[in-house]
């Protein structure tokens, strides 16, 4: 018997650290996953700050040159600034991705990130925007019939008037 007690402790030692390795590499696969997913954002957000600031000398150019009164396109700078205005939007949705990726908000006010239960930026004190609420599909609801000739439809429930539950005590007098 002691064989067989052995052995059944074993066998459950094993399974449990099986069990635990498995967890273990789950674990370490996430842990992974969201480092890729992080470095590869902060790859794009590299590139594209790359981007901005290569438009933002090529307009540093042209505005030195028009203060030179050499000949400049205005529309070749309105075509750089709204092009860096695309860039600079498409900059904060990466950096916000990559906060969220990191279970964290980032501020758009200062560019930094905080808890993602924060309401307001612990850098600069800016107030957060509230999280939408998650929207709900319209398929799912039941329709409810408007029409007041319809028995099936739901009626509001009528409110009693406060008059009426708040009762004057009575004198013993009467």
């Amino acid at each position: 018997m002691k064989t067989d007690d052995i052995i059944a402790k074993v066998k459950a030692t094993a399974s449990q650290a099986g069990q635990a390795a498995v967890k273990a590499a789950d674990k370490a696969a996430k842990t992974a996953e969201r480092f890729v997913e992080t470095t590869k954002l902060q790859y794009q957000i590299y590139e594209l700050k790359g981007e901005v600031d290569a438009l933002y000398k090529e307009v540093g150019k042209l505005m030195h040159a028009a203060h030179q009164n050499k000949p400049v396109e205005e529309s070749r700078i309105d075509e750089l600034l709204t092009e860096i205005d695309r860039k600079l939007a498409g900059l904060e949705d990466l950096q916000e991705k990559k906060a969220r990726s990191k279970n964290r908000k980032y501020c758009k006010a200062c560019g930094n990130t905080s808890e993602m239960d924060q309401a307001y930026c612990g850098h600069c004190g800016v107030a957060f925007e509230a999280e939408p609420a998650p929207e709900t599909d319209k398929a799912e609801e039941p329709e409810v019939p408007t029409d007041e000739n319809d028995e099936t439809a739901e009626q509001a429930p009528v409110e009693p008037e406060t008059e009426e539950l708040q009762e004057e005590p009575q004198s013993e007098e009467e």
